[in-house]
């Protein structure tokens, strides 16, 4: 089959007769589909023939599917550690910039005004050690990679040291 569509293709290709000839491309057309579907065929008759001599059919099954699924290439990127810190230390800058740079009074005097008829009453509360130790107990068990490289379980592993910084890291970003 492959020498016949190679033939007709070299035919259409290379030849003025070829080229101009509507029925000889049809055949090839034809020829070119059945061709690709019996590669298909032939590839999934060769998976099933290697799951089913495999002892660990289950393992054997993954491996066809990891080998058939097309997986992101991860994108390294080389930033340097100081000019990583440097930009997000100068975008914090940034922000209280444009906070102390803005007027705070209006939204005081909305959020302090007795007329709560047209305001949802909304009161921040402090965040406590144990509520971070909590709402971090409640993750899943998992040893998957986020984006920085952290697991669930690494997390939960470290938290009892991290709950205090991070309460009072969450209780000064709100109330100061």
């Amino acid at each position: 089959m492959k020498d016949r569509l190679l033939f007709l293709h070299g035919l259409i290709n290379n030849t003025e007769i070829g080229s101009n000839n509507v029925d000889l491309k049809q055949r090839y057309n034809e020829l070119k589909q059945q061709y690709r579907n019996a590669v298909k065929e032939a590839k999934l008759s060769n998976n099933v023939k290697h799951i089913e001599r495999s002892n660990k059919k289950c393992k054997a099954a993954w491996d066809v599917i990891k080998l058939n699924t097309v997986s992101p290439k991860r994108e390294f990127l080389s930033i340097e550690p100081d000019q990583f810190n440097t930009y997000f230390i100068n975008s914090v800058k940034e922000i209280k910039n444009k906070v102390i740079n803005c007027r705070p009074s209006n939204f005081h005097n909305n959020l302090t005004s007795n007329n709560t008829s047209s305001l949802n009453v909304f009161k921040w509360l402090t965040v406590t050690p144990n509520d971070v130790l909590y709402a971090i107990k409640g993750m899943s068990n998992s040893d998957s990679l986020d984006i920085y490289g952290m697991t669930n379980n690494l997390l939960k592993n470290i938290i009892v040291s991290l709950a205090e910084p991070l309460s009072v890291g969450m209780h000064k970003s709100t109330f100061e």
